[in-house]
């Protein structure tokens, strides 16, 4: 049985048949082994959401979730080599969150947050920021809006150095967005 003080956002995860691995309280819990930034590296993995971050670069989770007020969803995101977004204020709903500022935490997301993004926006009537900017959600949702479509970059040229290294890294590239479909979400 869920809590009715749940936070919101996972309603959005159950709908979507996700499951949740971890959460913790506050988000101020902190190790007290040595911190990695990714399996793969020692460094400083940056703020409260960096198990986030983590479990993404680790390929653990396709996607998790994380709260930011200024920089724990970003931070770690760039220090793991994933990719975050820090959603607008109120576009992803904050209620069951435990605020530290109201004008600036908001939940985001970690990973392939184009179709993540579509199953957690929307408007929550709990929250008055959600209602405030859910004019701003494009008709179809964000992966089906122009500029983010899974093709944008079809037939666009991008500069490569000549250094080695630069051109496996580009031919990789090249393979993977070749061969990309876009994951099936339930919205």
């Amino acid at each position: 049985m869920r809590s009715h003080f749940e936070v919101a956002v996972a309603n959005h995860r159950h709908a979507n048949d996700a499951t949740a691995t971890h959460a913790k309280d506050a988000a101020l819990g902190r190790g007290v082994m040595i911190k990695r930034n990714s399996p793969y590296t020692m460094g400083d993995p940056c703020g409260s959401s960096s198990g986030s971050a983590i479990s993404v670069a680790a390929n653990m989770a396709a996607v998790s979730l994380g709260t930011e007020t200024d920089g724990s969803i970003l931070c770690p995101s760039n220090n793991n080599l994933v990719v975050g977004i820090k959603p607008t204020v109120g576009l992803t709903s904050r209620a069951g969150v435990i605020p530290i500022s109201p004008r600036q935490d908001s939940v985001g997301t970690v990973a392939n947050v184009v179709y993540v993004i579509d199953a957690l926006v929307g408007i929550d009537h709990y929250d008055n920021a959600a209602i405030e900017t859910s004019w701003y959600i494009p008709k179809g949702g964000y992966a089906q809006a122009q500029f983010l479509k899974i093709n944008g970059l079809h037939a666009k040229r991008v500069g490569i150095g000549s250094e080695p290294k630069l051109i496996e890294i580009a031919y990789g590239f090249e393979q993977e967005t070749n061969n990309r479909k876009p994951p099936k979400l339930k919205t």
